[in-house]
C-alpha cells in the first residue's frame, strides 16, 4: 500500500498555484475607457494565448486525477474544482474571442476612408471590446474564487489518523479512503417478509421516482438559468442541499396524504396525477 499522507496538502496547493494564475491573468487585462486605450493585436494575442494555456491546464489536471486514480485515494473533490472552475474559464474565453475579433475588424478598416458609417461601426466595436473585457474580467475572478473555495474545503487530516476515527466522526471532506477492517462481517442486505425473494421469486429493486419539477428546477441551476454574461451557476452540491430541504422532502413523492378533498356528496375522489391541477367536475 502506498503512503499518500501529506497528499491533500499537495492537492491544495496546486489548486491555490492555478487560481493564482488567473488572478494575475485578471490584472493584466484592463477595461478600456476610450478607443485610445484597446491593447494592441499582439498584446491581445499573448493574453489570449495565456488563457487558453490556463483553460488547457485545467483538462490536463482532470486527466492526470483521473488516469492516475490509486484505491487508497478519492480525488473526486479535486476533479470537481477543476471541472467546476472550466465553466467560467471557458466563458472568459468566448467572451475575450468576441473583443478579439473587434480588434480585427478594426485593424481591417484601419486605412479606409472616414467616412460617418466607419466612424459608427468603430464605436460600435469598441463598445463590445469594452463591454467583453468586464464579462473576461468577471469570469477570471469567478474561476479563481472556485478554485481557492475548493483548496479550502479539503480535509487534510493524515490517513491514520482518519483511520483511527469512528466512521461518523471522520471528514466528508477527505481525499482519503480508508480500507473496511479485514476482519469487519460484510454487510448483509435486509429483506422483509414477503418479499419476492422470500417467496422463492426474483429480487427487483423498485424503480426510482423522478420529479421531473425538480429536475427542471436542477437543471436551470446548474446552468444559470441561461441567463446571458451570467455568473456564479449552482454546483451539485448546492442543488443536492435543495434536495434534502426538510420542507422539501415533506412535498415529495411517496410523503402525506395525496387524497383529494370530499366532494361536495362526501365521496373522496382519486388525487389527480402529480404536476397537473385539478379540474372541478361542472
Amino acid at each position: 500500500m502506498t503512503d499518500h499522507t501529506g497528499r491533500a496538502g499537495l492537492e491544495r496547493e496546486e489548486l491555490y498555484a492555478v487560481a493564482h494564475e488567473f488572478d494575475e491573468l485578471r490584472t493584466e487585462i484592463s477595461v478600456p475607457g476610450a478607443p485610445s486605450g484597446l491593447p494592441n493585436l499582439t498584446t491581445a494575442s499573448k493574453q489570449l494565448a495565456t488563457l487558453a494555456g490556463l483553460t488547457k491546464d485545467l483538462s490536463e489536471a482532470v486527466r492526470y486525477s483521473a488516469e492516475y486514480d490509486s484505491p487508497e485515494l478519492d480525488l473526486g473533490l479535486v476533479i470537481d474544482a477543476y471541472t467546476s472552475a472550466s465553466v467560467p474559464a471557458g466563458r472568459a474565453m468566448e467572451n475575450y474571442t468576441q473583443a478579439y475579433a473587434q480588434l480585427g475588424s478594426r485593424r481591417r478598416f484601419a486605412e479606409s476612408p472616414a467616412t460617418a458609417d466607419l466612424r459608427d461601426a468603430r464605436l460600435a466595436a469598441f463598445c463590445v471590446f469594452q463591454e467583453r473585457m468586464i464579462y473576461v474580467r468577471d469570469d477570471l475572478k469567478e474561476a479563481a474564487n472556485r478554485l481557492r473555495g475548493s483548496a479550502d474545503r479539503i480535509d487534510g487530516t493524515p490517513p491514520r489518523i482518519l483511520a483511527a476515527l469512528s466512521r461518523s466522526a471522520r471528514p466528508t471532506n477527505s481525499i482519503y479512503r480508508i480500507p473496511q477492517e479485514p476482519n469487519a462481517p460484510a454487510p448483509t442486505p435486509t429483506r422483509l417478509a414477503d418479499t419476492p425473494a422470500m417467496l422463492g421469486g426474483p429480487l427487483q429493486a423498485a424503480a426510482p421516482v423522478v420529479d421531473r419539477h425538480r429536475v427542471s428546477g436542477a437543471k436551470g441551476m446548474l446552468t444559470g438559468r441561461g441567463r446571458k454574461g451570467a455568473v456564479g451557476e449552482a454546483s451539485l452540491t448546492e442543488v443536492l442541499s435543495l434536495f434534502s430541504d426538510p420542507a422539501d422532502a415533506e412535498s415529495g413523492p411517496g410523503s402525506g396524504d395525496r387524497t383529494a378533498p370530499p366532494s361536495p356528496d362526501g365521496r373522496r375522489s382519486p388525487a389527480p396525477p402529480r404536476g397537473r391541477p385539478m379540474t372541478r367536475a361542472a
